[in-house]
């Protein structure tokens, strides 16, 4: 009689201590039973208690679990206090409106259905939400570092944190950037609408922008590791440090100046004048030739390009010496611009008048 007493007393307690409340999709639902927390659900009622519901750290369900094939909201997912992954990658994901606080990593990419984000929790270090629906993204929050946003229907992205090393937002519809910060390593933004680009901050070293006809100008470019603009609009560069790997080669296209009918006149006469330190030109005017002098020994990469004022290259010598003779044959009268690289680096640059 008194062992079936504790038992009804013990058995009342948990019900009593129990927290239910109600997850509205009946998929969600579904998922909960199947996938090991059947013992925490009363019909659609999930007790927020349960242990399996508060020590959780991973969900992670990606196309592989696809025999599940219904579009679900996963209301409810905010009260997995202790979730640090979710990775929701079905496909049938269309909405949740709040997340767990110690949220630190959210995949819910591929998933077509999905409009909107909730608020990010504060802790969030990774957002990967490619191939969405989303026209906008809520706040980033001061911890992320990387964002993968790409495939979608953006215009616009929010202010990015001062933690971020890693942006995605290729294939949407932003014409603009906002501003990166000074941890960013690597963009990817191909294949937008944008036509102006924020200042390339020291940090940055991986760069793709290709597919943005509309973009005809480039901030300065102090060091880049890998520089991808193709098909785009630039026709010259203002001048710049070190690129390793550029597509196309960046070598080959003109400074931008007053003399280049190209709108980035990031680069104006007095400035060329001031990138001759390295590099003496002379006679300037010139007839028949020109006669450089370098400081150093030049390498075996070392060239001398001129570009006439459209940006077309008409000539192109190496360089062996310290003093190289240039022969200006066929070069009609007018004005030049020239640029001495080597090893992916412009050693020199500047104008020179043939008469």
């Amino acid at each position: 009689m008194k062992r079936s007493l504790l038992v009804a007393v013990f058995s009342l307690w948990m019900v009593c201590g129990a927290q239910y409340v109600t997850i509205p999709d009946t998929n969600f639902v579904h998922y909960l039973n199947s996938f090991g927390y059947s013992q925490c659900m009363v019909g659609n009622q999930m007790d927020t208690t349960c242990t399996e519901i508060i020590r959780q750290k991973r969900i992670e369900i990606d196309a592989a679990s696809q025999w599940w094939r219904d579009s679900v909201s996963i209301e409810g997912i905010q009260y997995f206090d202790s979730l640090e992954v979710l990775d929701w990658r079905v496909g049938n994901l269309i909405y949740f409106s709040e997340l767990p606080p110690r949220l630190d990593t959210l995949y819910c990419g591929g998933n077509p259905l999905l409009k909107r984000l909730p608020p990010l929790p504060l802790k969030l270090r990774a957002l990967n939400c490619f191939g969405h629906s989303l026209d906008s993204l809520p706040a980033l929050p001061s911890s992320l570092e990387y964002l993968n946003c790409r495939a979608g229907h953006l215009t616009f992205l929010p202010s990015l944190p001062s933690s971020l090393r890693r942006l995605e937002c290729q294939n949407n519809e932003l014409n603009t950037l906002p501003p990166y910060p000074d941890s960013i390593v690597a963009v990817n933004c191909g294949y937008n609408l944008i036509t102006v680009l924020p200042e390339f901050p020291d940090s940055l070293g991986s760069f793709f922008i290709p597919g943005n006809p509309g973009l005809q100008c480039l901030p300065t470019i102090k060091k880049l590791v890998t520089f991808n603009f193709t098909n785009t609009g630039i026709v010259c560069v203002p001048n710049y440090g070190s690129v390793t790997n550029s597509f196309p080669d960046i070598n080959s296209l003109p400074l931008c100046n007053s003399l280049n009918p190209n709108p980035c006149l990031t680069t104006d006469v007095s400035e060329i004048s001031n990138q001759q330190s390295a590099i003496r030109i002379s006679p300037n005017p010139a007839t028949t030739s020109v006669t450089l002098q370098l400081e150093q020994t030049p390498s075996s990469s070392t060239t001398f390009q001129l570009f006439d004022v459209t940006g077309r290259m008409i000539l192109q010598k190496s360089l062996t010496e310290t003093t190289n003779r240039v022969e200006l044959s066929g070069v009609s009268k007018g004005m030049y611009l020239y640029n001495v690289v080597s090893d992916k680096e412009r050693l020199g640059a500047g104008k020179v008048v043939v008469e």
